[in-house]
């Protein structure tokens, strides 16, 4: 395997795996906090929320529930939000590794390239310890796929600033 492909992985595995952890241990089975009982609704039965915007978090996290049927359904939705928050937490880290190595803010060393990558991770499992991405990794809401989007797009963003 390339190094630069396994550190990558190495970079995105650690706040994933920390992050997923983290929710595992307080995933529920019930309703959880505020409005989650009407995405739950919402999702199990495929009917209309009525907070627009959600419609990409409602159908994928249906089809979640389809490939993930011999879960509890609320389990699995649960862990659906789970899931999208621990990938924005390695995107995030990511693309905070590729911002330290792009050519913005310093070298490509070999010293430099394992700051960077352990600086990358570090922010990952912070976004991951943080309020805001525990709370969407356990609830029944849009936000952890709203994340996960903001932190793809935030990395494709210096990824292409990189390449010009």
């Amino acid at each position: 395997m390339n190094p630069r492909v396994r550190s990558a992985l190495i970079v995105a595995a650690l706040p994933f795996v920390f992050s997923l952890l983290q929710s595992l241990a307080t995933l529920g089975t019930t309703v959880f906090w505020q409005d989650s009982g009407i995405f739950l609704s919402g999702i199990r039965e495929l009917s209309v929320l009525y907070p627009h915007g959600f419609v990409l978090y409602q159908l994928t996290a249906w089809l979640w529930t389809q490939v993930f049927g011999f879960l509890e359904f609320t389990r699995a939705v649960h862990l659906y939000s789970a899931v999208c928050t621990a990938g924005a937490c390695a995107a995030l880290a990511l693309a905070s590794r590729d911002l330290l190595r792009s050519r913005h803010c310093g070298t490509s060393g070999a010293p430099e390239a394992f700051l960077q990558d352990g600086a990358g991770a570090a922010v990952g499992c912070l976004a991951a310890g943080g309020f805001t991405m525990a709370s969407a990794g356990i609830s029944a809401k849009g936000y952890a796929l709203c994340y996960l989007v903001l932190a793809l797009q935030l990395w494709f963003i210096v990824r292409a600033a990189e390449q010009g």
